[in-house]
């Protein structure tokens, strides 16, 4: 048995299993990375190694999302607050809140007491387990919609994933402020006309538009956050769309819902609307 396993430390208040579920809920609702498991035990090991003040931790079996048995640690207070903090500094909050909460149950004074105590912690890690399994499901859910978008495009070669300084692509802000219009109200007449539609917060062209020759892309553009690179899916238009655009502009606002016909009432009295010209198809 190494050192790491022994069981002299017996003051632990929370699993590293447990303060995972708490970090990986939270970075799923801002679309991160789960960390996982087995590197944090990794990161729990090298602390105890290399700083003997840290103290020794003990093995702890739970169960997963999935029902199996795994090996976590149990940890104390502190430790907890150490690691929380090695592995996410962001939400080490999350985990001190916990530990307040955890370190406010009373101690059971009777056999009775002590199940019901018992009962009561089980019943809260379910609904965290629970919890975090929905959360897992959506962003699955999610995904697997970003991408039947992804695979239409480039069934129709409408999906661009490189874009070169020479293409002629537009957003809806461009486009808009064509017509003295917000991107967003745009759209709305676009969505109206049953040109576009939101499928998993991302425009696409309706089937019936999904031309030979496109009127419209998704590009793939790199978008930086926290130091790293992340690629997001980005609606635009072609020179053939902003072309199409023009031509049927009249018959898209003929299609305006009474809502969307308000604001763009709205709009025009506040800007003076210029009707662009018509550009060249390349």
């Amino acid at each position: 048995m190494s050192a790491i396993e022994k069981t002299e430390h017996t003051s632990g208040v929370i699993t590293l299993y447990d303060i995972l579920i708490l970090i990986n809920m939270d970075r799923k609702k801002r679309g991160q990375a789960d960390i996982q498991h087995s590197k944090a035990m990794t990161i729990v090991s090298k602390m105890v190694s290399e700083s003997p003040s840290f103290g020794l931790v003990a093995k702890y079996d739970t169960v997963n999302l999935n029902g199996l048995k795994v090996k976590t640690y149990m940890l104390s207070k502190n430790q907890a607050i150490a690691v929380g903090g090695k592995l996410d500094t962001e939400r080490l909050m999350l985990v001190i809140n916990r530990l307040e909460e955890l370190t406010r149950i009373r101690v059971p004074e009777t056999f009775a007491d002590a199940l019901q105590l018992a009962a009561d912690l089980a019943k809260e890690k379910d609904v965290l387990l629970v919890e975090n399994k929905v959360q897992s499901d959506t962003i699955e859910v999610q995904r697997k919609k970003i991408e039947e978008v992804t695979v239409l495009y480039e069934k129709h070669g409408q999906m661009v994933r490189t874009i070169m300084a020479s293409d002629n692509l537009y957003k809806a802000t461009q486009v808009g402020s064509r017509f003295g219009i917000s991107a967003v109200l745009f759209n709305k007449i676009m969505n109206d006309a049953k040109v576009i539609r939101k499928i998993s917060g991302i425009w696409s062209l309706r089937s019936g538009y999904m031309a030979p020759s496109p009127l419209a892309v998704l590009k793939e553009v790199l978008v930086p956050k926290k130091g790293e690179n992340e690629t997001v899916l980005e609606f635009a238009w072609t020179s053939k769309g902003l072309n199409w655009i023009v031509d049927n502009w009249d018959k898209a606002l003929g299609r305006m819902s009474v809502k969307t016909r308000k604001s763009y009432d709205l709009a025009i009295k506040e800007t003076k609307l210029s009707i662009p010209k018509k550009r060249d198809a390349k």
